[in-house]
């Protein structure tokens, strides 16, 4: 069952103007104020300095305002949204969509730089492709946070929080492997299972040092596996791919609140030419 809703109607412009969350039992306006009625009491719009609160309603997961619109610019191109920015003077719990994957920033990512708030868009979701599956456990290979790095020789079980993986035939890069990410197994594609968490690289013995508990593994990768990194979705910026990007701003503040534009960081995708 959908979600009762308030619609507004301007007769002014002659149009309907807005949604609220809130479902007043009757409305009328009288001398320039909006008058509902909810449980039998009568409540006056717009005198108090509180926002976002109706009827005494202050849980969060009711009393808040959202605002869900579409960056659209060359609808044929597939592109990358990198980054997202709100000419606000708060920042705004965000939700992206487009129409390969999903993407979120939540509103302490934002940080304030002359006067507007911008953050990178993360990204836990896989494409369709793996639909329902979540990033940090099943992981797209389509990413471009996704990176082979080689095949897995013997792995030394210090104990349950360490695994050290040598790599014989692979030279470990910091660019391309860090602390924090996670390592995969790619056997059994396209499900890869899940090794562990990076915890250090140990560049003389050619080691990936991984605690296999942050991930539940209970087998060690087998000699031979093909091994791939992928780096963490809070930590790293990847982009939303897609044609188009849906946002939804939402804002619990109880202080009034102003957001007068939005915009995002975009470049056009170009994938790599095959040769035949």
């Amino acid at each position: 069952m959908a979600t009762p809703y308030t619609l507004s109607y301007d007769s002014g412009i002659q149009g309907w103007v807005s949604f609220y969350s809130y479902e007043p039992e009757k409305i009328i306006g009288m001398n320039n104020y909006l008058y509902t009625f909810k449980g039998g009491n009568l409540f006056q719009h717009n005198t108090n300095n509180q926002r976002n609160v109706f009827y005494g309603i202050t849980d969060p997961a009711i009393a808040k305002s959202t605002v869900t619109s579409v960056v659209n610019q060359q609808p044929l191109v597939n592109k990358v949204y990198k980054a997202f920015y709100l000419e606000s003077d708060d920042s705004w719990e965000s939700t992206f969509l487009t129409d390969k994957i999903t993407g979120f920033i939540n509103a302490d990512y934002y940080e304030k730089k002359e006067s507007d708030y911008f953050a990178f868009i993360r990204t836990t979701e896989l494409p369709p492709s793996g639909s329902g599956s979540t990033y940090d456990i099943i992981p797209a290979l389509q990413l471009r946070s996704v990176i082979g790095i080689g095949e897995a020789g013997l792995t030394n079980v210090v104990g349950a929080t360490e695994w050290r993986i040598n790599m014989p035939d692979s030279t470990l890069n910091p660019v391309f492997i860090s602390t924090g990410n996670i390592i995969y197994d790619a056997a059994g594609v396209p499900n890869p299972r899940p090794i562990g968490s990076v915890t250090a690289l140990d560049f003389t013995a050619n080691e990936i040092v991984v605690n296999p508990s942050t991930v539940g593994a209970l087998i060690p990768p087998f000699v031979g596996d093909v091994l791939f990194s992928v780096k963490s979705s809070i930590g790293e910026s990847n982009g939303l791919l897609g044609h188009y990007l849906e946002f939804t701003l939402t804002n619990t503040s109880t202080d009034p609140v102003e957001l007068f534009a939005v915009g995002a960081d975009v470049m056009i995708s170009n994938p790599s030419p095959r040769q035949s």
